[in-house]
């Protein structure tokens, strides 16, 4: 009797665990629940940009993470990423330091602290327009210093002459970096950005 009234119940089960998307494991009384995402596979692919390496829009700075063992980390862009002969663009600088640690700030030198400095290589037919916009510093005794995130920002002219194509800007960064007990010796990273320049329509 228990049998007879049992079976059409897990039928029952079967049949609903089916029509859901669902594994069913009879014996046990557990029902799975639906992987999450399974149909992502079937979405469109998001459409892909003219051109790979340089997004139509402004690329987001992204840097690694500073450690103890490399307590300062850089990276650069331009924005945007596409411009016309004639018009502007902006070298972004970004830097960040790991906990506890700092540069020196790039407007002062105090005793022995070594000023952050920020040389540009520019390709032809491009110029710099107007000097660096600096981060806010820190005062720290008789020093400014510079700590955790900020960005060095300065505007480039494209001369009307500069053809049409991909240019690179090259940014030589100087900096030494101290904790609260030691200075490591001063670094120079040579940091790169890339640009499109579009035909005039």
């Amino acid at each position: 009797m228990f049998r007879t009234s049992v079976a059409p119940y897990l039928a029952f089960l079967v049949v609903l665990g089916c029509e859901r998307g669902q594994s069913v494991t009879l014996g046990t009384g557990h029902v799975p629940a639906k992987v999450e995402g399974a149909a992502s596979s079937s979405a469109d692919p998001a459409p892909a940009s003219n051109d790979p390496k340089i997004p139509d829009s402004p690329p987001e700075i992204t840097e690694d993470t500073p450690d103890a063992s490399r307590p300062v980390t850089a990276v650069a862009v331009l924005q945007p990423a596409r411009a016309l002969a004639g018009e502007s663009l902006t070298l972004v600088v970004m830097l960040s330091t790991a906990p506890t640690w700092h540069i020196y700030a790039a407007d002062g030198m105090v005793g022995t602290a070594i000023q952050t400095t920020l040389k540009l290589e520019l390709p032809e037919g491009v110029e710099a327009a107007g000097e660096w916009t600096l981060p806010t510093a820190r005062q720290d005794g008789q020093s400014r210093i510079y700590e955790g995130s900020f960005q060095f920002r300065r505007r480039l002219k494209i001369g009307l002459a500069v053809k049409p194509g991909q240019i690179h800007v090259k940014c030589a960064l100087a900096y030494q970096a101290c904790d609260p007990f030691s200075c490591r010796p001063p670094e120079e990273k040579t940091l790169q950005a890339a640009a499109v320049i579009e035909p005039k329509p």
